[in-house]
Order: C-alpha cells, then structure tokens, then sequence
C-alpha cells in the first residue's frame, strides 16, 4: 500500500518502501542465512519481486518499510505491517530481515520491531501479532526483547506465536 507512515529512532529510520529498495530487500532474502527463517525460503526472482511490489502497492491492509541506518544512511533490511484490520484494530508484524553483513547483531532488528510499535500505536491498534519459526531465535529475541509474550498454547509446525498489545 503507498502510505506515508515514518519512524525515526535514535539509530534508524523507517521509511516505505520503494522499488528501488524493494529489490535491495529481495537480494537480502535470497541469502540462505535470512532465507531459512521464512516460512517460504524458495529464492525469489527479480520478475517475482516487482510482480510483488506491484500487487503490494494496491493492497490495502499492508504496509512496508525500508530500515536505514542515521548514521550514514544505509538502507539494511525491511520489516512489514500486514493483514491490518482496523476494525478490530490488529496487524501481523513480520517479514523482518536486518543484513547480518551490513548490520547483524548490532540490535538494529530490535530497534526495527520498536518503531513499527509506535507506527502501530499512531494507527490506533490494539494488537500485534508475530509467528516465528521456532528455530529463529534470533527474532524469538527480538520479539521478547520489545515486550512480545509467548503464547504458550500455540505452537502450528513448528512455528510460534508472540503477542503484543499495545494503547
């Protein structure tokens, strides 16, 4: 969906997402370390990535975001807003991806999933939800770290579910 939601914390920025970095983002999936963490790893072509992007920006109950770095600008990864309903005021959280080369480690994933928080809070929800592969401790991490609670009672092939309510 074109949206003109913005975040800019003290180490990032959250832009929408544009073409140009839509590619940028699919290049990051591909590699096999951010790859295995989504629930579809097949590798995605660059015609599949602009066939996507097309159909993203006609939805209207999903927005994405460029991460950039404010330091010097440099754009490490993507983080999603999708399947929003505003009248029950929920969204999904997701399709997050920070380079492990540009940026791994570095807490910027964290500092991605807070903004996307308070853009959600901007838009008057109530509820994010985020499923992640049970192997993916890294998000797992992530997740928890900005206030997500473990729904203990849902656990689908090998996924988990973490909830955040947010006022």
């Amino acid at each position: 969906m074109k949206h003109t939601c913005k975040y800019f914390g003290k180490r990032i920025k959250l832009l929408p997402m544009t073409q140009e970095f839509s590619e940028q983002y699919r290049i990051f999936r591909n590699k096999e370390y951010n790859r295995k963490f989504f629930f579809d790893s097949r590798i995605i072509t660059k015609e599949a990535q602009k066939n996507w992007y097309s159909s993203y920006l006609n939805k209207s109950d999903e927005i994405m975001f460029s991460v950039f770095t404010l330091t010097d600008n440099t754009f490490i990864g993507g983080v999603g807003l999708y399947n929003i309903d505003l009248n029950n005021k929920t969204a999904e959280i997701g399709r997050i991806i920070i380079d492990k080369e540009l940026a791994g480690g570095k807490g910027y994933g964290s500092d991605a999933v807070f903004g996307v928080c308070k853009i959600a809070c901007d838009l008057n929800l109530k509820q994010l939800v985020a499923y992640i592969k049970s192997d993916n401790i890294p998000s797992q991490k992530t997740f928890l770290k900005n206030r997500f609670i473990l729904d203990n009672d849902y656990n689908v092939q090998g996924e988990i579910k973490l909830y955040k309510v947010l006022f």
